[in-house]
């Protein structure tokens, strides 16, 4: 029979405690500001993330981290969609961006 009680102890006044996790996401849309994204965790404008995806692997970049500028519930999908600008970007990876953006115009739209 297993016991009813187990010890726990609290890491939150520790550097133990932190840590990360990793969570499936859709980039819709990227820009030379950042990228807007749909993912089922309801992020909170602020957060800074550090999002991985083949777009950047295709650019051969390494993808600044991103603070979630605004967030907003999609409905038909029961998920989120958030904005995120990019956080300290170097030059070349604008560039890299820029080019790629205008090497795809067929699929280009204006961002507001």
């Amino acid at each position: 029979r297993p016991p009813q009680n187990y010890p726990e102890i609290s890491l939150t006044e520790t550097n133990l405690g932190r840590g990360d996790f990793k969570s499936s996401l859709m980039i819709e849309s990227v820009s030379e500001l950042g990228i807007k994204i749909l993912t089922p965790i309801p992020l909170r404008a602020g957060m800074v993330l550090d999002v991985h995806s083949d777009f950047f692997k295709a650019l051969d970049v390494e993808p600044p981290p991103m603070k979630v500028l605004s967030i907003e519930r999609d409905i038909p999908t029961n998920q989120y969609r958030a904005q995120l600008i990019f956080l300290g970007a170097r030059e070349a990876l604008l560039q890299k961006i820029r080019r790629w953006l205008y090497t795809h115009t067929g699929n280009t739209k204006i961002a507001a």
